[in-house]
Formats: C-alpha cells, structure tokens, sequence
C-alpha cells in the first residue's frame, strides 16, 4: 500500500497549473487541467495493475517475506493491486479539494480512504470469508470510498458535482500558432463576442487586439510554432488571457520597434484598456481588460 503512494504525484503536478487559473478565477481552466488529470490518474492506476503481477515476489521479497506467508502475501498484493486506479483517483480529488479551499471533504476524503475504511472493511470481510477476505476488504475499500463520495458529493452538489466550481461564462481554446491559426482564433473570438450581444464595433477591436497579439507571439517564436491558450472571460466587461510558451515579451514596454506593436498599443489605448493589467507574468501572460463603451 505505501508503494501506491506515488499515486499522489498527478495531484502534485497539477497543483500549480490549478493554483494559476484559480487566481484568475479561470474555471474552465481548471476544467481542462482536471480532465487530462483525471485520465491521467485512471490510466496510471490501469497500468500499475500488471506491474504489480508482474513484480509481485519480488515486492514480498522487499519485506523479506520466504517463508510460510510467502504465497498469501503474492495473493494478497495481487487482490490489492486492482485497487489502484480507485486510489489514483482519491489520491487527486484529495489534493485537488484541498487546493479550492473545500478543507473539510479533502479531510473527510483522506480520513476515510486512509483510516476509517481500513479499520473496519478488512474486519468485516474477514469475519466471514476468513484470511483471503481480509485481502478483498482492502481491495474494497478505494471502490467503496470513491462511491460514498460520489453519492455524497453529487446529493449537496448536484450540477457542480465533481468539481465543485461556479458557472460562469468562460470560452477556452488552444491552438499551435501560425498565420492562418491566428486569423481563425480572431474570426472565433469575434463571433462569440457577438453573440453575447456586444456591439460590432468592440467586438471588432477586441478581435483586432486578439489578431495582433497572436501575430506578435508568431514574430517573436519564428523557429517554433508556439503553442498558445486564448480565454475570454464575459461578464459586464470583457477579459482576455493569451498565454503562449514561445520566448517572453510585454506588451507594456514602451519601446516601438515595429509597425505591428505601434498598432497594437493604439488599439490598446483606445479600447481603454487599463495596462496594469498587461503586465507579462509566469507562463509567458498577458491578461487585457475591455470596456464596452
């Protein structure tokens, strides 16, 4: 069992990811990084399964298991092991309810994956099914658990079951840059600025903004294709987050040295973006404000 705490490191990894959007209050970030963790999580889990078969004497032999036991304890890790990717899982809902401040579940998650289940599932297995019921009560438990939670969680949740995370009108999408990529990120944006009832000529600009901002991304990586993140928050106003992982640049600096910056700090100032926003942080950022006016 202390062998599958290793588990744990998808929850570890996404972490900062998750810590970044959630400063943003980017739920749909938050989203997309939980999916891919949670396939991660089920994948890995899958995976350890023939390892641990595979493996199985020699992990008895770690504890220097020869004798007797020998036997029971390569069953008993065998039955264990197809425990892994309900632990996986735990292991990340764990960590990640701990991130959004849900201290109580995460505590409630970990007590009873880690203490409770295990006091009594193996006890009551065992009682009638004798030492290899032992075994399937520890098996039991990570199924069991995720279950009560599910149960649980969806019942006072309901529709932000499993996340937990508000609703709110959040587009997202990734694209690897080129020209023709970043004309069709401008025309997308665009066309859900409209709908959402903005007037042609600020979607126009917001859109302009956008176009730019992807053609400065594209000239400064011109030896990789940048892979970048466009998100568009809506609520009175709009909010806009590029995000690439090609080289760093601001678009506060001052210094013009291009026809294409020059243009983009115009659109800029006359969108009334606040620039305080602009400033490039980690992960190569820039967040923009717009005002409808």
């Amino acid at each position: 069992m202390q062998l599958s705490v290793f588990l744990d490191g998808i929850g570890q990894a996404a972490e900062p990811l998750i810590n970044i959007y959630l400063g943003e209050k980017n739920f749909d970030g938050i989203k997309k990084i939980m999916s891919v963790s949670i396939r991660t999580a089920l994948t890995l889990g899958a995976v350890t399964i023939p390892i641990i078969f595979l493996f199985s004497e020699n992990i008895a032999g770690i504890f220097g298991i020869r004798d007797e036991l020998f036997e029971e304890t390569i069953f008993a890790i065998k039955i264990i092991a197809f425990a892994m990717p309900f632990l996986a899982v735990l292991y990340l809902f764990a960590t990640y309810y701990q991130i959004l401040g849900h201290l109580k579940i995460a505590w409630a998650l970990s007590f009873c994956k880690d203490f409770v289940s295990y006091v009594t599932l193996p006890i009551i297995f065992s009682l009638t099914m004798g030492l290899s019921g032992m075994w399937l009560g520890m098996l039991a438990v990570s199924p069991l658990t995720c279950a009560i939670f599910i149960i649980f969680l969806r019942m006072k949740y309901k529709k932000d079951f499993p996340l937990l995370l508000p609703e709110k009108d959040i587009i997202s999408r990734d694209s690897v840059l080129n020209l023709e990529k970043v004309m069709e990120l401008r025309d997308w944006a665009e066309e859900e600025i409209l709908k959402r009832g903005f007037n042609e000529k600020f979607s126009m600009k917001a859109a302009l903004i956008i176009e730019e901002s992807g053609m400065l991304i594209v000239d400064n990586n011109s030896d990789i294709s940048p892979l970048a993140e466009l998100t568009i928050f809506f609520d009175e106003n709009i909010k806009i987050i590029i995000r690439d992982n090609g080289k760093r640049f601001d678009l506060t600096d001052e210094q013009v040295n291009s026809f294409r910056k020059f243009f983009i700090d115009v659109l800029i100032e006359s969108s009334q973006t606040n620039v305080r926003y602009l400033t490039t942080q980690n992960y190569n950022r820039h967040i923009l404000r717009l005002a409808d006016k």
